[in-house]
């Protein structure tokens, strides 16, 4: 992997398999410098990532997470074969989230443009994409469901298309493949299929006598920031080493990620495992808190606590009756509620996966009249 370092001179580092360069002489990759790009900070020579752990506001098994999230996102351009992971922030007011913001902002991709608030159009939100390798939004509160979708695309890489200007049939594409930092106070993750790209980090709330003035704080990061960036460089080298031979033991959707775990325990000489143990009960937990923020699965999950021992078989028609005594009337009017079975079916195939990672199995049967089995499985928690 290479990188711009962004300054006059052309610098860039190479990053391969335990081994890092800063080189200047002419590279045969071409850089694309966007208007709002700063230059990255020049690495020392020798690094020390552990510096950052005294900037951060987290649980130790979450430092662990978020180091290995910076090395996946240094070490994955907008190629084709990228899956970036959403970092999502949580925690109290004034527990630290936009400073954490601006920390992994000048690590991964220093830009005049900062901290953003979170665009009211897909538009917005594309061409801000364009322009970054990460975006980072402050203070999010909710996503509506059709943003979800675009920022599930932004995870894997696709296109969005509008009409091009000054003409009426002509299309322009834009390219939507970036990854993201959001933060926020409560869980903003709402939708299953955008948690599964999601790694959620809590922050712990800050006691009075820990606080420091920001000009404080940042002037110590940004002294230690060479060495902290040589840090994650160096760390980031040892992962491409080591991932030839990692062993997944916790395969998730992102695999990717996971197998950037697994080199990571190799490097930390931790047992196998266990930080892939960590991101899965990380995933399970925001996975569960999504489910719980949607009405139907809410239902569902009090539903197969309270009547299913072990499997339940009936129709469509049948389990929505069920389901209608585990909400008010007026949630049963909703537009979140299924208001008929068709609905219900398809409404629960798109909570699937979601739900089988909480130990409840569904199964369609079509015949002469359309059944649902509800199974619940082993390692179902209802909380």
């Amino acid at each position: 992997v290479e990188l711009d370092l962004g300054d006059n001179a052309h610098t860039r580092i190479r990053v391969t398999p335990g081994n890092v360069e800063v080189l200047t002489e002419g590279s045969e990759t071409f850089f694309y410098r966007t208007p709002g790009m700063l230059p990255f900070i020049m690495p020392t020579a020798m690094g020390d990532l552990y510096l950052l752990d005294k900037y951060l506001n987290l649980h130790p098994a979450d430092i662990i997470l978020l180091k290995a999230w910076l090395c996946y996102t240094i070490l994955h351009p907008k190629v084709s074969t990228t899956n970036f992971i959403f970092l999502v922030l949580l925690g109290d007011q004034g527990s630290g989230k936009s400073t954490l913001c601006r920390l992994i902002q000048d690590l991964l991709d220093p830009n005049v443009v900062g901290i953003q608030t979170f665009p009211h159009s897909i538009k917005d939100f594309v061409i801000a994409g364009q322009n970054a390798h990460v975006l980072f939004y402050d203070n999010m509160r909710s996503i509506k469901p059709s943003m979800a979708d675009k920022l599930c695309i932004a995870s894997t890489g696709g296109t969005t298309t509008t009409r091009q200007l000054y003409t009426d049939a002509e299309q322009h594409i834009h390219r939507l493949h970036v990854a993201l930092v959001l933060n926020g106070i409560h869980n903003i993750i709402d939708q299953p299929d955008l948690a599964q790209r999601c790694l959620p980090l809590h922050l712990q709330s800050l006691r009075d006598n820990d606080r420091r003035s920001e000009s404080e704080f940042m002037r110590d990061f940004l002294t230690d920031l060479p060495a902290i960036f040589r840090g994650l460089l160096d760390l980031s080298a040892k992962i491409l080493q080591q991932l030839p031979m990692v062993e997944v033991t916790n395969p998730e959707r992102k695999l990717d990620f996971v197998r950037v775990l697994a080199a990571m325990e190799r490097v930390n000489n931790a047992p196998d495992g266990v930080f892939q143990a960590q991101y899965s009960d990380a995933l399970n937990t925001s996975m569960l808190e999504s489910l719980m923020e949607n009405p139907l699965a809410a239902a569902m999950l009090s539903f197969v606590a309270d009547e299913v021992e072990d499997s339940w078989t009936e129709t469509p028609s049948e389990l929505l009756y069920k389901l209608n005594c585990y909400v008010g009337h007026r949630a049963q009017y909703s537009q979140e509620w299924p208001q008929n079975s068709t609905a219900l079916s398809i409404r629960l195939k798109s909570l699937r996966v979601a739900l089988g990672r909480q130990g409840i199995g569904l199964e369609f049967h079509r015949g002469k009249k359309r059944q649902i089995t509800v199974t619940r499985l082993e390692g179902f928690c209802h909380e």
